[in-house]
């Protein structure tokens, strides 16, 4: 288990990202080795926050979707502001596929490394 030090709020996407894009909401597609990759970060002791741009009036829906696929999360958070450009500071490029190449931007140490700057007095 990671120390609470160690621990990152992950905030994962639903549609395009656990899930294949599609606008008919009763037949979802898991992406490849998604749900896995998400619950073995929750596993490491990570907060898992789902987070999409589908209105509140799909919650249950989105909730049965995810409790169906077996995804480990922590906060469910519906209706993302819409924006063409989002600037964050410590936001990671997904390219759609679930690999090692990108959780590598998602290891402890290296996340540990980019945030002390802020945590140093």
């Amino acid at each position: 288990m990671n120390t609470k030090r160690d621990m990152l709020r992950i905030e994962v996407d639903i549609d395009g990202t656990i899930f294949e894009e599609s606008s008919d909401r009763t037949r979802v597609v898991q992406k490849e080795n998604a749900v896995a990759k998400i619950n073995s970060l929750h596993e490491a002791g990570h907060i898992i926050i789902i987070r999409s741009s589908r209105s509140w009036s799909e919650f249950q829906t989105t909730e049965a979707q995810l409790l169906k696929a077996g995804v480990n999360y922590d906060i469910l958070v519906l209706g993302k502001i819409s924006a063409d450009i989002i600037i964050d500071d410590r936001a990671a490029l997904f390219s759609g596929e679930w690999n090692d190449t990108f959780l590598s931007h998602l290891d402890c140490t290296v996340s540990r490394k980019m945030r002390e700057p802020r945590w140093k007095k």
